[in-house]
C-alpha cells in the first residue's frame, strides 16, 4: 500500500500479479472493516448519545409541570388522608371530602394536575430506556436510508445466538424500502426481541390505527440488536478482518487433531471438557453468590436509574519494604545504552537477516542494522529521526 509505482512496475510479472491480487484483498477486508467502524460510531455517536441527550433535557423541560402537578395532588391526598374515617356515630360524605379538598386545591386545578401527570408518566411500566428510545425513533430518517443498503454491499451471518437478531435485520430492510403498512401479524416471528419500553413504541403508538406496528420503532429496535450482536461476535461480517468470525481463526479438522494433545498439555486440560466446565461453573456460582451477599453493605456499588456505577477506586498502598526493594532491583541492572542493547540483541538473534527488500533481493545498503536499530530508537522514543541522524547526538 504505501509502494510507489516505479517499484511496484520492476517486480517481475508473476510477483506484480501477487501483489495486486493481495492489494485488491487486502482493499476489500480494509472496506468491510471500515463500513462496520463507520455502522459503529453512527449508532453510538450520531443516534444513540444524541438520542439520550435529548431524552435528558425533554425529562429536564417536562419537570417543572410535572413536580407542580404533583404537588397539587399531594396536597389533595393529605386532606383525603387527614379525614377521620366514618363511625356508627358520625358518617363522611363525599361532599365533605370535596368541600376540604377544595380549600387546599381547586377541583379545575386538580384535574389539570392529574392530566398533567398522566400525560408525562407512561401506563407501562417502562424501563429506564424509554425516554432516549422514544428520541430515537425520531431519528429514523437516518436509518432509513443506509439499512437497506447495508445489507446488500455486506454479507452478514451469524452464530445460533444472532440468527433471530440477522432475521429481525432483514425484515426491518424490507419494511424501510416498502411503502406498506404493517401489523403485529407481520413481525410475530421477531416479536421475542422487542421487549421492554421497546413494545409500546412499536404496538401501541397512539397516533396509528389499533395493531399496526411502527414501522420506524420495529426498524430502529432491530438496528439497536444488530449493533449489540456485532459486538458481541453473534452477528459477523464475511470477508472482514476486526468484525470476523473469531471461529474462523481456530483449527479444525486434521490441523485441530494433530495440534489437540500439545494444546490440551499446554493448557493442562483433559481430553473431555465436563470436568472442566463443570469446575468453571461451580467458580462462577460462587462468584455471583460473593457479590450478590457484599453488595447491600458496599457502599461503592450503587444502582442509579437502573444502572451499576462504581465509585472510583484510590491509588493502593505500596507494600511494606517496596522502596528499598526498587534501590536494590536498580543498582543490579547493568548501566549501557538504548542503541547498544539493541545492537546486541541484532548479533544474538540475527534479526536483520529477516528484512527483504520488495523486490525480492538482499538489501544493499551498508550498516543496515544500525539503520534499523536508529529507526526503532527514533520511533520508541520518540525523538524522531533528527537527533538520531546527528553523529555527535546524545540522549
Amino acid at each position: 500500500m504505501a509502494s510507489k509505482a516505479p517499484t511496484l512496475r520492476d517486480l517481475e510479472d508473476r510477483r506484480q500479479t501477487a501483489t495486486l491480487l493481495a492489494t485488491v484483498r487486502h482493499l476489500e477486508t480494509s472496506s468491510i472493516d471500515d463500513a462496520l467502524d463507520v455502522l459503529d460510531l453512527l449508532v453510538t455517536s450520531n443516534l444513540l448519545a444524541r438520542a439520550e441527550r435529548e431524552g435528558k433535557a425533554e425529562q429536564l423541560r417536562t419537570l417543572p409541570k410535572l413536580r407542580s402537578a404533583a404537588r397539587q395532588v399531594a396536597s389533595a391526598m393529605e386532606v383525603v388522608m387527614g379525614t377521620p374515617q366514618a363511625t356508627e356515630d358520625r358518617l363522611v360524605s363525599l361532599a365533605e371530602v370535596w368541600n376540604a379538598i377544595e380549600e387546599v386545591v381547586p377541583r379545575e386545578k386538580l384535574a389539570a394536575a392529574v392530566e398533567t401527570i398522566a400525560a408525562f408518566i407512561p401506563q407501562t411500566d417502562d424501563d429506564a430506556a424509554a425516554a432516549w428510545r422514544a428520541e430515537l425513533v425520531k431519528r429514523y430518517r437516518t436509518v432509513q436510508h443506509f439499512i437497506e443498503l447495508l445489507l446488500e454491499v455486506i454479507d452478514f451471518r451469524a452464530v445460533e445466538a444472532g440468527q433471530q437478531v440477522l432475521a429481525m435485520v432483514r425484515t426491518a430492510a424490507a419494511m424501510a424500502k416498502a411503502r406498506r403498512k404493517y401489523d403485529r401479524g407481520d413481525v410475530a416471528a421477531h416479536e421475542e426481541l422487542i421487549t421492554g419500553s421497546w413494545r409500546p413504541l412499536v404496538f401501541a403508538n397512539p397516533d396509528l390505527p389499533a395493531g399496526q406496528v411502527d414501522k420506524a420503532a420495529f426498524v430502529l429496535c432491530a438496528v439497536m440488536h444488530l449493533h449489540q450482536a456485532v459486538r458481541r461476535r453473534d452477528v459477523f461480517a464475511a470477508g472482514a478482518d476486526r468484525w470476523s468470525d473469531p471461529r474462523a481463526r481456530l483449527l479444525e479438522g486434521p490441523r485441530w487433531e494433530a495440534a489437540r494433545p500439545r494444546v490440551l498439555a499446554a493448557l493442562e486440560l483433559e481430553t473431555e471438557p465436563a470436568g472442566h466446565l463443570a469446575e468453571l461453573a461451580s467458580a462462577l456460582e460462587g462468584a455471583y453468590t460473593r457479590v450478590l451477599d457484599g453488595l447491600g453493605g458496599n457502599t461503592a456499588v450503587q444502582f442509579v436509574g437502573g444502572r451499576l456505577q462504581i465509585e472510583k477506586l484510590g491509588p493502593a498502598a505500596e507494600p511494606p519494604l517496596m522502596k528499598e526493594f526498587r534501590v536494590l532491583v536498580d543498582g543490579m541492572l547493568p548501566r549501557l545504552d538504548f542503541p547498544e542493547l539493541l545492537l546486541e540483541v541484532f548479533d544474538r538473534t540475527g534479526l536483520p537477516a529477516d528484512f527483504t527488500h520488495i523486490s525480492g533481493a538482499d538489501s544493499p545498503m551498508e550498516d543496515f542494522a544500525v539503520s534499523l536499530c536508529g529507526l526503532i530508537v527514533a520511533e520508541a522514543c520518540n525523538v524522531g529521526l533528527v537527533p538520531i541522524e546527528k553523529p555527535t547526538s546524545r540522549r
